[in-house]
């Protein structure tokens, strides 16, 4: 397990304030990568039928959707409601990669959840490029 340390005060020892940015860094790069993969495959599934513009509104789209999932769908969900589970389930959960809301409890990342996080992303990149790649496979180049 990756442990943090937080900060209290100005005076702690140097190496704990580095092992804390170390941390943060660690977590703000890994949740950025995979996004970014993901958001990669989006842009590549999209551009095989689509000009640069509405490739880049759809992935924007996407990624505000993402970044809303939990908000806009998960009440409907537990409540029942099919459409939302459906909407939730195609839209990519961009928050299971945010790894400060786990530095914010105890301080340390389980490796479980960076496997579960793994597991999402291939998951998600695998269908968006099986998509990609069914789009693509008619296409005619000239």
């Amino acid at each position: 397990m990756f442990q943090a340390r937080e900060q209290t005060h100005c005076s702690c020892p140097s190496n704990t304030r580095k092992g804390f940015a170390l941390k943060a860094g660690f977590s703000l790069g890994w949740g950025f990568g995979y996004t970014l993969d993901s958001a990669v495959a989006l842009a590549l599934a999209c551009s095989t039928r689509l000009e640069l513009l509405p490739t880049l509104a759809i992935c924007s789209a996407v990624l505000f959707l993402g970044l809303m999932s939990d908000w806009l769908f998960l009440e409907r969900v537990e409540g029942g409601s099919w459409w939302a589970s459906i909407l939730y389930t195609v839209t990519p959960n961009w928050q299971n990669f945010w790894l400060a809301d786990v530095l914010e409890g105890d301080g340390t990342i389980p490796t479980g959840y960076i496997g579960q996080a793994f597991g999402y992303l291939v998951g998600y990149v695998g269908a968006t490029l099986s998509v990609a790649l069914w789009l693509f496979e008619d296409r005619e180049l000239t």
